[in-house]
């Protein structure tokens, strides 16, 4: 990772542009072509150094609610039920973790149909699912400092 690649990445969890071109904005902040910037987070992203671009929303003010899952599921069941959680527009991400609640995963899903879709969840993979709804907004920015 050369200096160009820490400035930019600065300027990505920092100062992303929000306009039409934000790619040939950024390449000008760099003083480096379009291609070269997009090659650069190409490669910096095949390197798992970054993982997603993408905004974050406030998904409460937007009529949705969200909140952390687990389930006991016995070890052997896991690649089925994570299957199930993987197709469902309703969950981020799942994760399996060493203890007896065994698969996590967060939900997302308008307020209207929340509880609603989380109880087909549970039906769906055949286990009672425990919801942990945050109470407190514990951050708000995260930022790595990159040398």
């Amino acid at each position: 990772m050369d200096e160009v690649d820490i400035q930019l990445l600065h300027i990505l969890q920092t100062s992303f542009p929000i306009t039409t071109a934000p790619y040939e904005d950024i390449a000008e902040k760099l003083q480096i072509p379009v291609q070269q910037c997009l090659n650069r987070i190409q490669r910096l992203h095949d390197n798992h150094i970054i993982r997603r671009i993408g905004g974050i929303l406030q998904s409460n003010m937007l009529g949705y609610r969200s909140t952390l899952c687990a389930a006991k599921v016995p070890f052997e069941d896991i690649p089925r039920v994570a299957e199930i959680l993987h197709d469902s527009s309703s969950i981020t991400h799942n994760y399996q973790r060493d203890h007896e609640l065994s698969l996590w995963f967060t939900f997302i899903e308008k307020e209207e149909i929340f509880d609603q879709e989380l109880k087909k969840i549970s039906s769906m993979i055949g286990y009672k699912v425990l919801s942990f709804p945050s109470t407190t907004k514990l951050k708000s920015k995260v930022q790595f400092n990159v040398k």
